[in-house]
C-alpha cells in the first residue's frame, strides 16, 4: 500500500497491485485508474480553469466509466468486468464511459458498480468493505477461499487454497502487513495443514 499528496492536495491511498496515471491539465484533474483499488480524499481545486474560473472537476476513469467527486472521501476498485465505487464522506456521480447520458448519483454510506453497459446502485457499504484502508482484513462469516483469495493480494508469490478448505467459514480481523501470522493464526483456529514449499508458494489445505 502507499499513501500519497498529489498536487492540489488531494489524498491518494493505492491498495496492493494497483496503478494509476494522473492527467492533471487546466481543464480537469483526471485519475485514470488501470488496475487495483484506490482511496481519494478529494482537495478544493487550488488552480480552476483560466477560461472559464470554474473549478477543474476531479475524477476517476476505470475501465467501465467515471466516479466524478463532489467534495468527498470515496474508494474505486477495478474489477475485470464492472468497477466499485464506496462513498465515505460527501457524494459522487458515476457515469458510463460508452453512454455519457446514464449517471448515478452516490451519497456518504452508499456504493454502486459500474458495469459494461448499466449502472447499479447496491447495499450499503460495510466497515469491513473499508478495513483494507486501515491495514486490516475483516471477515464475518467468508468463505475461506475469498479470504484467501483476498489475502493473497497482499504478499507475493502464489498463496492457493484447495477446494476441501475453500468451503470453511471464517470470522475475524487480521493484519495486512504480516500475511505469515495470518496463516499460522489460521492454521490454530480451523483445521488446516498449511504447507510451505517455498517463501513464494504457500498451499492452505483441510486437515
Amino acid at each position: 500500500q502507499q499513501r500519497t499528496v498529489l498536487a492540489d492536495g488531494t489524498r491518494l491511498l493505492l491498495n496492493t497491485a494497483t496503478a494509476v496515471d494522473l492527467r492533471y491539465s487546466s481543464s480537469e484533474r483526471l485519475i485514470v485508474l488501470r488496475a487495483g483499488e484506490i482511496q481519494i480524499e478529494s482537495a478544493a481545486d487550488p488552480s480552476p480553469d483560466p477560461a472559464t474560473g470554474q473549478a477543474r472537476p476531479l475524477r476517476v476513469r476505470s475501465s467501465q466509466g467515471w466516479a466524478r467527486a463532489i467534495g468527498t472521501r470515496f474508494s474505486v476498485r477495478q474489477y475485470a468486468d464492472d468497477t466499485l465505487v464506496q462513498v465515505q464522506e460527501g457524494q459522487v456521480e458515476l457515469q458510463l464511459r460508452n453512454d455519457t447520458s446514464q449517471t448515478l448519483r452516490l451519497a456518504a454510506g452508499e456504493q454502486g458498480r459500474i458495469a459494461a453497459h448499466q449502472l447499479r446502485r447496491e447495499a450499503a457499504a460495510t466497515a469491513a468493505d473499508l478495513a483494507w484502508t486501515q491495514g486490516m482484513l475483516v471477515a464475518n462469516d467468508m468463505r475461506l477461499g475469498d479470504f484467501i483469495a483476498e489475502l493473497a493480494r497482499y504478499r507475493p508469490g502464489r498463496l492457493h487454497c484447495t477446494p476441501e478448505a475453500a468451503a470453511l467459514r471464517i470470522s475475524g480481523s487480521y493484519p495486512l502487513l504480516d500475511t505469515d501470522r495470518v496463516l499460522a493464526a489460521l492454521s490454530r483456529s480451523l483445521p488446516l495443514r498449511i504447507t510451505t514449499r517455498t517463501r513464494w508458494w504457500v498451499t492452505v489445505d483441510k486437515s
